[in-house]
């Protein structure tokens, strides 16, 4: 082969240094764009919270015990009556109490009324029942600096919770 018959173009090593540096790039701007998404936050945070009360209620069927649930302001927990007392789950990683984020905000209904989420207070506001009932409730989580955020409604039908995105405006 001469020098006149090279071809023209690039070669393997060169192609796959190009695919590197754009794979970093696109990683870099993925991670930028996704520390910074509250609504995705906010959906993460719904989800696990009502696979928790699915959870709950699944283990007081199970067991034949009774389960509360509160939540205020900073955190949620899940309770169980100790000496005639309801005390925070204290011995479970699952359902300990469990904190919220300070930019996440709530409105939560029990059976039709507002609930005002100022303090904690001694008593749970929702019970999973032994025989798989539990309060009715909706509990809405949003993002309230962000007008343009989804909401997350949590609420149930029957024995079944369930999860709902509202769009801006939809309330």
């Amino acid at each position: 082969m001469n020098s006149q018959q090279k071809s023209a173009g690039f070669t393997l090593i060169e192609l796959l240094v190009v695919l590197v540096i754009m794979g970093v790039m696109i990683s870099l701007v993925t991670l930028s764009i996704g520390g910074q998404n509250r609504e995705r936050e906010t959906h993460q945070a719904a989800l696990r919270l009502i696979s928790l009360m699915r959870l709950a209620s699944d283990e007081a069927v199970l067991n034949g015990k009774l389960i509360g649930w509160q939540i205020d302001e900073q955190q949620y927990q899940f309770m169980q009556r100790h000496e005639g007392k309801w005390v925070g789950v204290a011995d479970d990683r699952l359902f300990k109490s469990n904190p919220l984020p300070a930019w996440l905000h709530s409105e939560f209904e029990v059976e039709g009324r507002p609930v005002e989420l100022l303090d904690s207070s001694e008593q749970p506001q929702l019970f999973f029942l032994p025989s798989g009932e539990l309060t009715a409730f909706r509990l809405d989580l949003f993002d309230s600096s962000d007008a343009e955020s989804a909401r997350f409604r949590l609420e149930n039908s029957y024995a079944d919770l369930h999860i709902t995105r509202i769009e801006p405006g939809h309330e």
